[in-house]
């Protein structure tokens, strides 16, 4: 039995040669991304909102400078409540 992360357990047919030749563009969703200085708060309901697990993040110019998941997003609220307490 195959395993593909997010998918779980696949049945044992093998995939057909044409299916895995595919174009990634025909399977592709539209981009969603963020800004570098979305709030956290916000952050969190885009992925909510678009059932993502990571989000891309872009600077001014568009590119691509990294991703935030809502580990990151739990860290960095749970480091701030503790921040606070002290």
């Amino acid at each position: 039995m195959d395993f593909i992360h997010d998918f779980g357990m696949l049945e044992e047919n093998k995939l057909e040669a044409a299916v895995l030749k595919k174009p990634v563009r025909e399977l592709m969703s539209p981009a969603v991304s963020v800004g570098e200085d979305t709030g956290l708060l916000h952050a969190a309901t885009f992925l909510q909102e678009h059932q993502l697990n990571d989000l891309p993040v872009i600077d001014q110019e568009g590119k691509l400078i990294g991703l935030v998941s809502y580990t990151d997003i739990g860290i960095a609220m749970l480091i701030n409540r503790e921040i606070r307490k002290i």
